[in-house]
């Protein structure tokens, strides 16, 4: 059964009305970052080299877990993303990160700049409900909302007060992760992430999932608050090792035709996931 992660809880107003609470994590968050090879470009080579010497390599920062690679499952470019989970975010731009990078492998630096499309994005954690276990799952649902600032604590309200909820009433769910982005994009929205974790790509797209979309609230903030949006579909292709806390890498079973040619989910746009 899933568990509801507690933590110190701030209390803020809503349009005037009832309080909700959004879990502080301090400087905990998360690194997510889109690649896609050029056609140029040996996609096994790619994978080859992501998956068994750059993220590992990564995974041995001391403020870096949780490392997962994933593909996309929706038919849309970058292909690929990876995702590690950090302890500090202030050290994204810290000195080990700069000797990290400075220091990659001829393969690995040959690799990355043969990319065609490459962006790496920073995020403060603000909350998560779900316990995924010890197996990483292999579904990540993934959605991006651009909102003026002054339309940020009502979209919170309604993840923690409602649409959370009902996203976790579909089948196959484990967990919940959000996010806000460190940076302002340059029209000054700012970016909330959500990440649905779920044990297969069952789930999204059934009646619990398309009925957590036909709710009031989040008619709102679909054709209300929210300026722009994309919605994602991945699959998981490996979780890294960690050396840190002693587990080992996984890889998930090969994938199903269901999982690796399902071109119909995931579409951009005013998803509200």
């Amino acid at each position: 059964m899933a568990s509801t992660t507690t933590s110190t809880v701030n209390s803020v107003e809503v349009n005037g009305s009832e309080s909700w609470g959004v879990h502080e994590y301090g400087d905990r968050g998360l690194i997510m970052a889109y690649t896609q090879p050029s056609a140029s470009q040996s996609e096994d080579e790619y994978n080859d080299c992501y998956n068994y010497q750059h993220g590992p390599s990564f995974m041995k920062l001391p403020f870096l877990h949780d490392g997962r690679r994933y593909k996309a499952r929706d038919g849309k470019n970058p292909t690929y993303a990876a995702i590690y989970t950090v302890d500090d975010i202030n050290k994204v731009q810290g000195q080990e990160m700069k000797d990290a990078n400075d220091n990659r492998s001829e393969r690995e630096l040959k690799v990355h700049e043969a990319l065609e499309a490459f962006d790496m994005q920073v995020y403060r954690q603000m909350s998560t409900r779900g316990d995924p276990g010890p197996i990483p799952v292999k579904g990540c649902l993934v959605y991006r909302m651009w909102v003026p600032e002054k339309h940020a604590e009502e979209i919170h309200a309604w993840y923690e007060k409602e649409h959370t909820g009902h996203v976790a009433a579909v089948p196959g769910w484990v967990r919940t992760r959000r996010y806000r982005n460190i940076e302002p994009r340059k029209d000054d929205l700012v970016e909330l992430l959500a990440l649905h974790e779920f044990e297969d790509s069952r789930g999204t797209g059934g009646k619990e999932h398309m009925a957590a979309k036909e709710k009031p609230w989040r008619k709102r903030v679909v054709h209300e608050l929210v300026s722009d949006d994309t919605s994602r579909q991945l699959r998981l292709v490996i979780a890294f090792a960690d050396p840190k806390a002693g587990t080992e890498a996984y890889l998930p079973p090969p994938p199903s035709k269901e999982d690796g040619g399902d071109t119909s989910a995931g579409q951009v746009g005013k998803q509200a996931e």
